[in-house]
């Protein structure tokens, strides 16, 4: 290995010798020791460790590595290989919990220029960088063709943390989950290989990876995704209630839910300071003058109450992914163009825990009392998330992906609890939002929770998050990744007598 000095060895002290092992390995190897950023270092690494959430605290990896090509990553796990360094991979550092910053004796791979994005309009595909945000994929397929992928809601997040998860957004009632659309991938295995994942060749890691989670098996840096085209036009139909109808709102909406969204919908409700908002979505792909009364006729079939406020438009594909990016913005967004560049929204630091969990069951009237109840204890000091999880989520079996959250799932429940400022943990909202999903059980008996929204509290997350699907997994978490190079808290474990089970 090389032994020169550059800017980035640091002499002092044996806490530093890791990363100097490290640093020389990666510069052997052909790594530009420009992109490595070790803790300490200067604002290039202040700027890569920036962290939104305060959560468990400001998390100081040993050092990052800016990849700029497959080989980077390659060369990553084969010195954290040889030296016995942790490595982490980051797209978008979105996880909730903060597993895309390690820990302090991790090497954190950072994705984000690895960002390259290319249409096929023949095929109907697209081959996406793993680094890039939604955002950036959304202005780009829509630049080169009007296409689109069934992407996350929030533009800033990583498409591969997003994908490998599963991926909710609203297109998901549409065309399935994101990683429903995924016809392939590449990814660095443990011993620096580059694999070629898909139906037909290292299918097992195929259906492992759409689902599965991501920092489990490998570092993906490539997806192909199947594109569909954007939709003519949107309309949006907001509709709000007071809490005081939640019983009638609720009773309604799980009739919706149980009766099922039609795919050219979208919906969710969200609950905070005591009022309910309920957002449509109607996506028209053939008949613009009909969508309108399409979406207003199916939601008068259902007894919801009276609405306190109502509001209703409709939208260009254009103006809707606009309107959508701007509540994630610092800035005004006024045109698409400005997409391709959104990265955080703002350097507000803030304290937030999330939990979920899937709803599988129709409530009786005493039951949806209960709930109330329920709320009306615990949210004033959260708020909360209802979506869909049926439609084109369920076009394929629990069995067919990693992804195990189909069939008799009706909808997810996110709550989230947060303070901003100050960044230090909102005591009451942190024991509200912990009450409200234990005390929740008695009335949904939930068992699902959605591995993207990774819950730190949980004992039986790995059953929550992958259910009848966890021992395939450790299987091939067993033959891909024997020696658990690739972890986290909560990651697939390589035999079960790590799971808990």
């Amino acid at each position: 290995m090389n032994s020169y000095t550059s800017p980035n060895i640091v002499e002092n002290g044996t806490r530093d010798l890791q990363y100097n092992l490290l640093f020389s390995c990666l510069v052997s190897l052909g790594v530009n020791w420009n992109n490595i950023h070790h803790r300490n270092s200067g604002p290039a690494y202040d700027e890569l460790n920036f962290q939104w959430n305060s959560l468990n605290g400001y998390v100081e990896p040993l050092a990052y590595l800016v990849a700029y090509h497959v080989s980077d990553v390659q060369k990553a796990v084969t010195c954290c290989g040889l030296i016995k360094v942790r490595i982490v991979a980051r797209s978008g550092g979105h996880s909730y919990i903060k597993n895309g910053f390690g820990d302090s004796r991790s090497l954190i791979v950072d994705l984000a220029k690895m960002n390259h994005i290319s249409v096929d309009p023949k095929q109907m595909t697209s081959e996406i960088g793993a680094g890039a945000k939604v955002a950036l994929v959304s202005y780009t397929l829509w630049k080169n063709g009007k296409f689109l992928i069934p992407g996350g809601i929030c533009p800033i997040v990583g498409i591969a943390g997003l994908t490998l998860g599963g991926g909710y957004g609203r297109f998901t009632t549409v065309f399935g989950l994101t990683s429903d659309s995924v016809v392939e991938m590449e990814m660095v295995d443990a011993r620096g290989q580059l694999l070629v994942i898909n139906n037909s060749t290292n299918s097992d890691l195929f259906w492992a990876l759409r689902g599965g989670g991501g920092g489990n098996f490998g570092i993906v840096t490539k997806f192909k995704f199947k594109i569909y085209k954007a939709p003519r036009s949107v309309v949006y139909v907001r509709n709000e209630f007071s809490f005081e109808n939640f019983s009638q709102f609720y009773r309604a909406w799980q009739t919706l839910m149980n009766f099922g969204v039609p795919r050219h919908f979208s919906l969710d409700f969200k609950i905070f300071d005591s009022h309910i908002l309920m957002e449509v979505f109607g996506f028209n792909f053939q008949y613009q003058n009909e969508i309108m009364e399409s979406v207003t006729n199916f939601l008068s079939s259902f007894s919801f109450p009276n609405a306190t406020s109502s509001s209703s438009k409709v939208m260009s594909y254009e103006e809707f992914m606009v309107a959508d990016a701007t509540a994630f913005s610092s800035v005004m967004i006024q045109t698409v163009s400005q997409l391709e560049n959104m990265t955080k929204y703002d350097a507000v630091v803030e304290w937030k825990k999330v939990k979920s969990m899937f709803v599988d069951q129709i409530l009786n009237e005493s039951q949806i009392y209960a709930l109330k109840d329920l709320f009306s204890e615990y949210l004033p000091y959260l708020d909360l998330t209802a979506e869909p999880n049926n439609a084109a989520v369920n076009s394929i079996l629990p069995s067919d992906s990693a992804f195990v959250h189909r069939g008799t799932n009706l909808f997810d429940l996110q709550f989230r609890a947060s303070s901003v400022p100050p960044k230090q943990p909102d005591f009451q909202a942190d024991r509200a939002i912990r009450m409200l999903f234990e005390k929740s059980k008695s009335v949904f008996h939930h068992r699902e929770s959605y591995q993207n929204y990774m819950d730190q509290d949980l004992t039986d997350y790995l059953v929550r998050y992958y259910g009848s699907n966890l021992d395939r997994l450790v299987s091939i978490k067993s033959r891909y990744d024997p020696g658990n190079m690739f972890h986290h808290p909560q990651s697939i474990p390589v035999n079960m007598d790590l799971s808990g089970k």
